[in-house]
């Protein structure tokens, strides 16, 4: 072994490689120099997405689902109590309320409480409510077949969960022959109507033929003034 040879052991790593040159470049000379850095992308800018009517009345339909804000909650019980003390009340067409779709917090036999939409079908022969897991058959209840409209918290579909003191003027539940249709509702407008509103007709149905009766298009019902500002949102907030 040459004495100008370093000595290598068998654990010792031999040397790394020497850096690749471009073509052209000699032996020791020094590396290229680095790329110029990259100008950072400018954003684009893009014109603001267009709203569609349906997209506005979606954000119409669904704003009452907000949970008010204590000024918000301060102006209402002021305007209840002005129209409270009025003692005024109106004269709605409560068939063609009830065939608009209107929101609850409906409890079932299992699993938490969920957002549905309710409706009066418009032939008025049924009841009407959206769900992601049931057919559009399985999701609607013959007036035929409703016996009787309880109010307050006394289900055994609500009574599942903890009794809800701020929510048992807002609950009602509808028993018919293959179980019951329990709701909670966001204002008292909408549980005078689902309540003594959905009565009439159901008073109606008894009396007149059925042919006659889906061809009815007005059921007078008198609520007060102050049904719309008493609103019940926040005690759902609450019940989560």
């Amino acid at each position: 072994m040459a004495a100008s040879e370093p000595v290598r052991y068998p654990f010792q790593r031999p040397p790394p490689p020497p850096p690749p040159y471009r073509r052209g470049d000699k032996p020791g000379s020094s590396p290229p120099p680095p790329p110029p850095p990259r100008r950072p992308k400018q954003p684009i800018k893009r014109p603001p997405p267009i709203v569609t009517k349906v997209q506005e009345r979606q954000k119409v339909q669904f704003k009452h689902l907000r949970s008010p804000t204590a000024i918000e909650f301060q102006s209402l019980m002021k305007g209840a109590q002005e129209k409270k003390s009025s003692g005024k009340t109106m004269t709605v067409n409560a068939l063609g309320l009830l065939r608009q779709w209107t929101t609850f917090k409906k409890y079932g036999k299992r699993g938490s409480p969920a957002f549905r939409d309710v409706r009066l079908s418009p032939d008025n022969l049924y009841i009407e409510y959206i769900s992601r897991k049931k057919s559009p058959e399985e999701s609607k209840i013959a007036i035929s077949q409703i016996s009787q409209i309880e109010l307050g918290w006394k289900s055994k579909n609500f009574n599942r969960f903890a009794p809800k003191p701020s929510l048992s003027k807002a609950c009602f539940t509808i028993t018919y022959d293959e179980g019951t249709l329990d709701l909670v509702a966001q204002n008292k407008a909408d549980y005078l109507l689902w309540t003594e509103g959905l009565m009439k007709v159901r008073k109606l149905f008894k009396q007149q033929p059925l042919l006659s009766f889906t061809r009815v298009q007005h059921v007078d019902l008198e609520i007060p003034t102050s049904a719309t500002y008493v609103s019940y949102v926040q005690y759902w907030e609450a019940d989560r």
